[in-house]
């Protein structure tokens, strides 16, 4: 009989998440894509996903809305972007579960006002 530790199911978990990542930012993101090799790809998606759990974005909805934004904005949009900052270290409150929400809409007019 085989028997597959936590661990091991954990890191299958995780590189099938990463997988799904990947996917999702070459099919939406093309462009972006085209100028990372396949492992500063992946790296990007891992960082990302890594980044977005935790701000507590932990959804894979969320998860990858935050690697949307790093794609979009730069790896380092949180730290740079005093908006984004304000909404990603927001611990308490009805706004953490509207969260990403608020983040994709903070990016939104922040694009249009770059134009």
């Amino acid at each position: 009989m085989l028997v597959i530790r936590r661990e091991q199911m954990n890191a299958l978990l995780a590189h099938q998440r990463l997988l799904r990542a990947v996917g999702h930012a070459r099919k939406c993101f093309p462009e972006q894509c085209a100028k990372l090799t396949a492992g500063e790809l992946h790296q990007t998606a891992r960082s990302a996903l890594s980044r977005a759990s935790g701000y507590g974005l932990t959804s894979m909805r969320d998860a990858l809305q935050f690697l949307d934004l790093v794609l979009v904005l730069g790896a380092d949009f949180d730290d740079r972007l005093p908006w984004a900052r304000e909404i990603l270290r927001e611990e308490t409150g009805s706004g953490v579960r509207f969260k990403s929400v608020r983040l994709y809409m903070g990016a939104m007019r922040h694009l249009r006002s770059h134009k």
